[in-house]
């Protein structure tokens, strides 16, 4: 009986797929820079090729480096915490959230897990670009 008490975790995880036809045309690249302190330690991108992994504590700014979609869009992020410190702290971050015109978003690394990262570019009401970036913490 504990153990089933126990593998009741929310998980509020919202899948693109689930708000919007998808119908990706163009491209979207979204890069991530970490913090230490307010002092700029490394791109995510370089720590990933090297197999580093996210110090606890860092902070991290997700952003837009390249779109090639035309005319007008909205952007929506999706932040997802995943792993056993992630089902310990019951949050299972998985929410997909609009953008708020700076074509960034700010998080915290604040436990141990496999996390990730996607933006979505929405044009007309179709997802027409997406990338997702991989954060090891």
């Amino acid at each position: 009986m504990k153990e089933a008490a126990a593998a009741v975790v929310r998980d509020g995880e919202q899948f693109i797929e689930d708000l919007y036809p998808v119908d990706v045309r163009y491209d979207i690249e979204l890069d991530c820079e970490t913090k230490e302190a307010n002092v700029l330690r490394d791109a995510l991108q370089k720590m990933l090729r090297s197999r580093q992994r996210v110090p606890v504590g860092r902070h991290l700014r997700f952003h837009v480096v390249d779109c090639d979609v035309p005319g007008i869009y909205s952007l929506f992020w999706k932040v997802r915490d995943r792993g056993a410190e992630a089902v310990r702290r019951d949050q299972l971050r998985g929410e997909i959230s609009p953008d708020q015109g700076k074509r960034e978003r700010t998080e915290a690394a604040s436990f141990p897990g496999e996390h990730y990262v996607e933006v979505y570019a929405v044009q007309d009401g179709v997802v027409v670009a997406r990338d997702r970036i991989g954060v090891p913490i």
